[in-house]
């Protein structure tokens, strides 16, 4: 079930790994015909890898190369009789790891675990490259207006997908109502509506392909055009070799100011992607291995085509506390939005806010006693609610987050702007 590969001096030359496979091969016995395939995919859904592996129809031999740090491996192994099993070694020839799986037409599933067979990692490769994005599933934001109010009196509405969410909000004159979603195509351009409860009998599609929004229900159909004006793209940065590994995701809108704060703020900052250097396979032991891991998502809380506003979030092994960065951004004016711009002079915004949530607290007996009593709300974003304030993330309990009303602050905002 393996393909031919058939390459130059001159190819195999340029080609590293292809190189050093080769070399790995040996030269085979003239009574044997080796085939070769070589293969492209994921590590851990994330990293991308190049395999390249052969057979005698006995025994396999071969070499891989995670792409972002061009660190590569030896593959020596046989088939057991259920799957394929390879050894994983180094460039110093320690056993670094085990690869089983299947191999099915053009295609390996399998799974990575180190020396001591724990720790598993998904591994997938392709003899044919394949369409896919790393990161996971990486995610977007699309925000429509909708011009024919007739339901329910909506606006505008926001759609958003990220890794396990996926929902839509609407937005009416005064309300907001949100809908969980689930993808109706591969390409997850077609999504519809579960419902929230057994009396919930509205069906509604949303095709972002032909920007129509569909209402079901037992009277019939009722089609919306929507107006699509603002999109926003996750995209991600991925890095592995011998002890350390990250992804980070990050929003890309296409204009140049805004993607250029967005690196500044999070990508290079706090994720070191520029000057990030591996330790040589020879400088690290075996305890070495895939010891660090960091981790960046990011939480979009209002996305519009005036502003988005959000929350960036980042976990490391190296340091216990998780580091969060609140960002806001003002598209007409192509700039961050800073609290105090939002306010007269005098208003002192986070005095305000203490007040108001303690008062709050206060208020409401339930929340008196409760995990979060006397933790400080200073994680601050905008939100279609109103601002967002949150407590910082504890590992153990997650956080909490009040909403404090827009319409509490008219006083205080300055004349014309954009928060209504």
């Amino acid at each position: 079930f393996f393909t031919a590969l058939c390459v130059t001096a001159q190819e195999k030359q340029k080609d590293v790994l292809l190189q050093m496979a080769m070399e790995h091969f040996g030269k085979p016995d003239d009574k044997h015909v080796w085939w070769l395939k070589d293969m492209k995919g994921f590590l851990d859904h994330t990293h991308e890898i190049r395999m390249i592996l052969a057979t005698d129809n006995v025994s396999f031999k071969g070499a891989y190369e995670i792409l972002s740090s061009k660190q590569r491996y030896y593959l020596d192994g046989q088939h057991n009789g259920e799957q394929i099993v390879l050894l994983e070694t180094d460039s110093l020839d320690r056993p670094t790891g085990y690869i089983k799986g299947d191999m099915n037409d053009d295609r390996f599933y399998c799974e990575w675990t180190d020396r001591n067979s724990q720790n598993p990692l998904p591994l997938f490769v392709y003899h044919n490259s394949p369409s896919y994005n790393p990161c996971g599933n990486v995610g977007w934001a699309h925000y429509f207006e909708i011009e024919n109010r007739i339901v329910d009196s909506i606006r505008s509405m926001f759609v958003y997908k990220n890794e396990g969410e996926l929902y839509m909000e609407f937005y009416a004159k005064h309300s907001i109502i949100r809908h969980n979603l689930e993808c109706e195509n591969d390409a997850c351009t077609k999504l519809r509506h579960l419902p929230s409860s057994l009396t919930d009998l509205e069906e509604i599609v949303l095709d972002i392909d032909k920007n129509t929004l569909v209402f079901k229900s037992a009277e019939g159909a009722n089609t919306i055009e929507i107006l699509p004006k603002k999109s926003l793209y996750l995209n991600c940065k991925t890095y592995y070799d011998f002890d350390e590994k990250f992804s980070f995701l990050y929003p890309l809108i296409g204009d140049r100011k805004f993607d250029e704060y967005i690196n500044t703020l999070a990508v290079e900052k706090h994720m070191g992607v520029s000057n990030r250097e591996y330790l040589p396979q020879n400088q690290c032991s075996m305890a070495d291995r895939n010891l660090h891991s960091e981790y960046g998502d990011i939480k979009i809380d209002w996305f519009n085509d005036t502003l988005v506003s959000g929350l960036f979030i980042f976990q490391s092994s190296k340091i216990y506390e998780v580091t969060e960065i609140p960002f806001m951004y003002n598209f007409l004016k192509k700039k961050p939005i800073e609290l105090a711009e939002l306010f007269n002079s005098k208003f002192a915004f986070e005095s305000f806010k203490n007040s108001y949530i303690a008062d709050l607290k206060t208020k409401n007996i339930a929340n008196v006693d409760d995990l979060f009593a006397k933790s400080k709300y200073d994680i601050v974003t905008l939100s279609p609610k109103g601002f967002k304030c949150r407590t910082p993330f504890n590992t153990v309990y997650g956080e909490d987050a009040i909403y404090i009303p827009y319409n509490i602050f008219k006083p205080y905002f300055k004349k014309n702007i954009f928060i209504k």
